[in-house]
């Protein structure tokens, strides 16, 4: 039986597209989450006033469909992960319901109720006085605005948490605010190297979006302030020990199954971030050494393709300067076809 779509799509969507159809005509940034990596956040808002861009950033939590409506007024159901995670938000998470019947949009901030009225509900009202319409909305923006001036969020702490999905989190939050405020993606950069799991996949992708990675569609829902890109592009600079732990970190996708090596993988986002050191090509080697050393196979086959791939004027004799200094690697039938290739092409591409 061919897969059936969700009845609670359309109205799902449908209030999506009124919160952005609603912020996007009066200039403000929308910025919707990939709901594969929806952790009780739809989207991100950038507040703007009479155009300008503020630097303030508020999440947006959106539903849609009669089950959110009350007698009086709207709620959304509240569980014990969710009020964490809106509880602990580094930026104020709204929730926003659209009614069906007429495509009215109510509002209420998840945060500041969790934690001035009940840190632990099983829904949170949205009453039916906080409307989000054209003209309600530069109210509301003026709210948002002074909520966060006296705002302070913790969940850029989840960085450092065992949990990688709390580190994806962190991640997005970083990204959300550091397009505009550097210190969000200067941040993720200190502490790539601690993430894991989904936390890194996430933090290296985001991290991404300062550097040249040609394969970004930039939009209005990603794009990082100049400025900002030029301040983090200069932080991208690496130890050999940090290429390793990055590398080997992808190896762990590798060992699931997982395409690493490509367009639009994680390995061509992390290479990216490594060609903004100026110095990456003699830190490769060392890194290489490094991994040979400390018997980090898989690690020191990636460098050694990456070292090669960067080699502009003889790959093919690099290839055999390494191999011959680190005779171990061609036991790898990886290795014995890099070799192939280049006595083939006198080239490879990872790409």
């Amino acid at each position: 039986m061919p897969p059936r779509v969700r009845r609670t799509r359309r109205p799902e969507r449908s209030a999506v597209n009124g919160a952005r159809a609603l912020f996007e005509a009066h200039d403000l940034v929308f910025q919707e989450v990939d709901q594969a990596n929806d952790f009780g956040k739809d989207a991100y808002v950038d507040l703007t006033l009479d155009g300008t861009v503020s630097g303030y950033v508020v999440a947006l939590q959106i539903k849609g469909g009669r089950k959110y409506i009350r007698s009086k007024g709207c709620a959304i159901p509240c569980d014990g992960d969710h009020s964490e995670y809106w509880f602990t938000s580094s930026i104020p998470v709204i929730g926003i319901i659209q009614k069906p019947r007429d495509g009215q949009l109510y509002w209420q901030n998840l945060t500041r109720y969790l934690r001035d009225v009940d840190p632990s509900p099983t829904s949170i009202p949205v009453p039916s006085t906080q409307s989000l319409t054209d003209d309600s909305l530069r109210a509301f923006i003026d709210e948002m605005i002074r909520y966060l001036r006296s705002y302070s969020g913790s969940r850029w702490l989840d960085l450092a948490s065992s949990d990688p999905n709390r580190q994806a989190g962190a991640a997005f939050d970083c990204f959300a605010i550091g397009r505009f405020d550097s210190r969000g993606l200067l941040l993720l950069r200190a502490l790539l190297t601690r993430l894991s799991g989904q936390g890194f996949e996430v933090g290296a992708h985001l991290l991404a979006h300062v550097t040249l990675h040609p394969d970004i569609f930039w939009h209005s829902d990603n794009w990082v302030s100049e400025s900002v890109k030029r301040e983090v592009r200069q932080v991208l600079v690496w130890q050999p020990w940090e290429l390793r732990v990055l590398l080997g970190k992808l190896a762990e996708f590798a060992e699931l199954g997982v395409e690493t090596w490509g367009r639009g993988t994680l390995g061509q986002s992390l290479y990216h971030l490594f060609i903004e050191d100026e110095c990456i090509d003699g830190k490769l080697e060392r890194a290489l050494r490094d991994a040979v050393v400390n018997c980090e196979d898989e690690v020191a086959i990636q460098l050694l393709c990456l070292a090669v791939y960067r080699e502009q004027q003889d790959p093919r004799g690099y290839f055999s300067q390494l191999t011959s200094r680190f005779p171990g690697l061609m036991r790898d039938i990886r290795v014995q076809e890099m070799k192939a290739a280049l006595e083939e092409f006198g080239w490879i591409d990872i790409f």
